[in-house]
């Protein structure tokens, strides 16, 4: 018995240490880079003038929604370079900019380099193609086809982290819990149910942050 249990133990460690250790990184991660030359992974800063929605990518798992991502085109406010795709909060845009302008002229734009999946990358050579076509770019201009700057990194580094402990936690509470009778068949039934309402939250919150932030 014990030579089934122990693995089992031991990936489900493997789970929550990668969870905290990738939150950690993401939260410890900072910089003031140039986005032109940032790369993957760099933290990067601009000012931007204006911001508007370029496209939302909604998020599932076995047709089960977990979220919506929110993607803008932004301007810098030199003015010399191409407009940027970041990935924001929608509250964050409303808060400061009107009509897609800044409202203090210029806005603050700060966030980690990070790899657009396929979907976002389709959608963003439809959207390069439209504004050439309607002269609102011109060639050169186009929004980078395989990155974006992510405003949100940390915010799901936290939630990484929050994940990973609550794993464990809940994995040692049922291991203990299921050797010593409480959890389980001929268990106490509150404490059952206690348990599977607590599992059902942090798969949820698991699922979203996971399908949000990538694996």
């Amino acid at each position: 018995m014990n030579g089934k249990v122990v693995p089992g133990v031991i990936v489900m460690a493997a789970i929550s240490l990668f969870l905290i250790i990738s939150g950690a990184v993401s939260l410890l991660k900072n910089g003031s880079a140039s986005p032109e030359s940032a790369g993957k992974g760099d933290v990067c800063e601009f000012s931007s003038v204006y911001a508007v929605e370029a496209l939302e990518i909604k998020h599932s798992v076995n047709l089960i929604p977990t979220g919506k991502d929110h993607y803008y085109l932004m301007i810098a406010s030199d003015n010399s370079v191409a407009p940027f795709l970041v990935r924001a909060k929608p509250s964050f845009i409303e808060k400061n900019f009107v009509g897609g302008i800044a409202m203090l002229g210029s806005q603050k734009i700060k966030g980690k380099v990070t790899r657009l999946n396929y979907k976002a990358a389709s959608e963003v050579s439809s959207i390069n193609s439209k504004l050439l076509a309607e002269s609102l770019i011109s060639s050169g201009e186009e929004l980078d086809k395989y990155y974006y700057i992510d405003m949100r990194y940390k915010e799901f580094g936290g939630l990484r982290i929050l994940c990973g402990i609550g794993f464990a936690a809940l994995v040692a509470v049922g291991f203990i819990g299921g050797r010593s009778g409480t959890l389980g068949k001929g268990g106490n039934k509150l404490l059952g149910g206690v348990f599977l309402i607590l599992t059902l939250g942090l798969l949820v919150l698991m699922l979203y942050t996971l399908s949000m932030s990538g694996i």
